[in-house]
């Protein structure tokens, strides 16, 4: 079928990403007390991206393997898991709840447009998978296998998910360094922009700007035709 126009709940949860990042440099002051807290949530998003990406299968069925026997939208959920915890090693847990209150808005609208979607294109076979699986927090065990191809490298590559993961990754070497940045006291003028190659931030800027650099040139390397619209309209999680 014919792939619809997108709406506004995509566009919407497309924005939210671009205003949590933004949020984190605009509001990043000293670093969580507990850096391994918003570290760990970072981390546990990163790998439920990869696994909802790796596990998809577009278009022919629904996916019920991997993370996709937990929750409908683990993809979803990676992506609160990433922005929570980078707003959190921001230091501002009040816009982490800023965020979490439009997410749930901004996601529950995208994933009503979605299964909606997927319902109409099958049937009984997504309506009994959505009777028995938690849409986004996984509260209930989970389902059975749903006999899949499984974990697939080439998904990682066709859907350029590697290099969209580095970029997100690297983001935390970014804000650790803006933040050593703004410590340094002063008139924003007076400060070095670049710091010494003896300063740990130093190695925390060469960090992000590498892996920035690597993902974008990764792109390059993976750059491949994308799938046409109707691939979107019959899959979960795709996009931003």
């Amino acid at each position: 079928p014919p792939a619809p126009p997108r709406r506004w709940p995509s566009r919407l949860r497309g924005w939210l990403r671009r205003a949590a990042i933004a949020a984190c440099f605009v509001l990043a002051s000293s670093p969580w007390p507990r850096i391994e807290v918003p570290l760990a949530l970072i981390a546990a998003g990163g790998l439920l991206h990869l696994l909802s990406k790796g596990y998809l299968v577009r278009r022919s069925r629904v996916t019920r393997e991997g993370p996709y026997r937990w929750v409908r939208h683990p993809f979803y959920l990676a992506n609160v898991l990433l922005e929570s915890g980078l707003l959190l090693l921001a230091g501002s847990w009040q816009a982490v709840a800023v965020y979490l209150l439009v997410a749930h808005f901004a996601y529950g609208a995208a994933m009503e447009e979605e299964e909606s979607d997927l319902a109409a294109v099958h049937g009984e076979e997504w309506t009994s998978y959505a009777a028995r699986t938690p849409r986004l927090l996984p509260w209930r065990l989970p389902g059975p296998r749903g006999g899949g191809p499984g974990f697939s490298i080439r998904n990682l590559i066709y859907e350029r998910e590697i290099p969209r993961l580095m970029r997100l990754l690297s983001l935390p070497l970014g804000l650790l360094w803006w933040q050593a940045f703004l410590a340094q006291g002063g008139p924003p003028g007076d400060r070095p922009l670049l710091p010494p190659p003896s300063d740990r931030s130093a190695m925390l800027l060469v960090g992000f700007l590498g892996v920035q650099a690597a993902s974008w040139f990764t792109a390059l390397l993976l750059r491949a035709p994308r799938l046409d619209g109707s691939a979107r309209f019959e899959t979960r999680d795709g996009g931003d």
